[in-house]
């Protein structure tokens, strides 16, 4: 992937408060188990997350948002979706109250290296509906997003909210959830339950606008 494209994929605003830097740092803890450098310029982000430490972004803080937009964004972190490997493939979706983040990896459940994020904010009507909606949403909103990349592939779509493993299963009486189930069996997957501990950069990308 071209690197000028790559940046484009997952880029940090200067946050004007704690509860957006934590969203931050969220994405940040969980992709520093794939490189290192991560975490020691994180912790001078995490410095401000003290309960009596007093908000003020600095020109120091800048730098290291601005690195951290580097690592985050490098070949450290994101590979190269990889149609022709036998590792397994996989959908991660979470949904916050405002919005959708998702991603694509591939390796053994564990230690799945990402290759691509997505994340937006919900549209006004969106906002409305119900957390269980929200999270399907989350799932058929990524399938299209990611559809060069998924279609003809064997894949898992994990999420941490359970009640969407039986969705495939019952006939949708509603139009809009049978229009979901239709457009999702178009796919050779399935989907499975996720702790939310180990759903950590979803659900941070799903609050990323916060």
């Amino acid at each position: 992937m071209d690197p000028k494209k790559r940046k484009k994929l997952l880029d940090f605003k200067v946050p004007s408060n704690r509860r957006e830097l934590r969203g931050i740092l969220g994405v940040v803890i969980f992709l520093s188990k794939f490189c290192a450098e991560l975490a020691s310029w994180s912790s001078t982000l995490s410095e401000l997350q003290g309960e009596n430490a007093p908000w003020r972004w600095t020109d120091t803080h800048a730098r290291v948002l601005e690195k951290i937009n580097e690592l985050v964004n490098s070949q450290q972190i994101l590979q190269p979706w990889n149609h022709f490997s036998e590792a397994p493939k996989y959908l991660i979706c979470d949904a916050s109250d405002i919005g959708l983040g998702s991603w694509i990896g591939q390796g053994e459940r564990g230690s799945i290296r990402p290759c691509q994020f997505h994340f937006r904010k919900f549209s006004p009507a969106q906002l409305k509906y119900p957390t269980y909606q929200k999270q399907l949403l989350a799932i058929v909103d990524s399938l299209k997003f990611f559809e060069g990349q998924l279609r003809d592939h064997k894949f898992t779509v994990l999420t941490d909210h359970q009640p969407l493993l039986s969705f495939l299963r019952p006939r949708q009486t509603s139009q809009k959830l049978a229009r979901w189930q239709a457009y999702m069996r178009e796919f050779d997957l399935v989907i499975e339950h996720t702790v939310r501990k180990e759903n950590l950069l979803a659900d941070a990308l799903s609050r990323k606008h916060k």
